[in-house]
């Protein structure tokens, strides 16, 4: 398998001042109460954790959300270790591997021990094909390593796997393997649908799942509830809904050719807008309308955590801004 060409190990030094490997261990010290177990890994993480997709930004051949700035990227993960965050997911496609060395530089040295890191596996790098072989998924998890500058993840997940797939005795094997090696301690499934998670609890094996879950699509309530009675880490994604639930876009928004929004039409932009304009009125007042939809997906008592998209420091003390989030800052 081809390796992706920010491997050359160069990022590091070029990007990544010293500031951003000196963090005080005074950011980790979050109120107990907002920390959830991560179903039967054990893991204890804080509620909200930073989701990487949009920092790998739209200029690495792949749709994200849009070009970024890897200095403005770097600050954004930098604050929300300040905040208190202990939670990062990322994938190996996003920005084809870009997420994953920004992620990387920050996370490292002293920080790496205090930190969950979570990434995904499985889509081919390049051409969106999706390759779940025993082979395929060994070289990605090489690459992710290598490029997130550790020996380990935490929780490597399958990345949408077609649900008949979870109990091929290949796969099953390949994963044990890949725990016992300990280069993942924990392995889970991002599931494209929530109907997908029938499966996951079918399989055995499957320690954690992803799902979208925001006040948009409510939809996956039950099985949220389903896996977590079963003893499954339940991590949410897209609590802000692509965006659309920061109050921020409407209608007539226009998006970048290199933002996978861009294919949205205007009839589904008119319905989202219909949508979030009913949500609007349930605001508290004093409320942002983002923070009140992430608060909303955290009364869910079935997650453990709700990753949320940040591309600049701004974007970080939106999501994570609650004053009680922060610990002798």
């Amino acid at each position: 398998m081809k390796t992706n060409g920010n491997d050359s190990g160069s990022f590091d030094e070029q990007h990544t001042p010293d500031a951003y490997s000196s963090i005080d261990g005074k950011y980790f010290s979050l109120s107990e109460k907002r920390q959830r177990t991560l179903g039967r890994t054990g893991l204890r993480i804080n509620e909200i954790g930073f989701g990487c997709c949009a920092i790998g930004g739209g200029l690495h051949g792949t749709l994200e959300y849009g070009p970024t700035n890897d200095d403005d990227s770097l600050a954004a993960l930098q604050k929300a270790l300040e905040l208190g965050c202990t939670f990062f997911d990322t994938a190996d496609v996003y920005g084809n591997g870009h997420s994953e060395h920004l992620l990387g530089s920050i996370v490292r040295g002293s920080v790496r021990s205090k930190v969950i890191v979570a990434t995904k596996v499985g889509y081919v790098p390049g051409n969106n094909t999706q390759d779940f072989s025993g082979r395929h998924l060994q070289q990605a998890l090489e690459g992710s390593l290598l490029r997130l500058n550790t020996e380990y993840v935490d929780i490597l997940q399958l990345h949408n796997p077609p649900p008949e797939i979870l109990g091929d005795s290949e796969l099953i094997n390949t994963v044990d393997s890949i725990k016992r090696s300990g280069k993942a301690r924990h392995v889970g499934v991002s599931v494209l649908h929530h109907t997908h998670i029938s499966a996951c609890l079918d399989a055995g094996w499957v320690e954690t799942v992803q799902v979208r879950y925001n006040l948009l699509d409510l939809d996956s309530k039950f099985s949220l509830h389903k896996a977590a009675e079963a003893g499954l880490g339940v991590i949410a994604r897209e609590p802000l809904a692509n965006g659309c639930l920061c109050g921020i876009r409407g209608p007539d928004s226009v998006f970048g050719f290199n933002d996978f929004r861009s294919i949205w039409s205007r009839q589904h932009l008119l319905e989202l807008h219909d949508q979030v304009e009913q949500i609007k009125k349930n605001v508290p007042a004093g409320q942002s309308f983002a923070r009140h939809a992430i608060s909303s997906v955290l009364e869910e008592s079935a997650l453990s955590v709700a990753i949320v998209g940040c591309k600049t420091v701004e974007h970080v003390r939106e999501n994570f801004g609650d004053a009680s989030w922060v610990g002798g800052i």
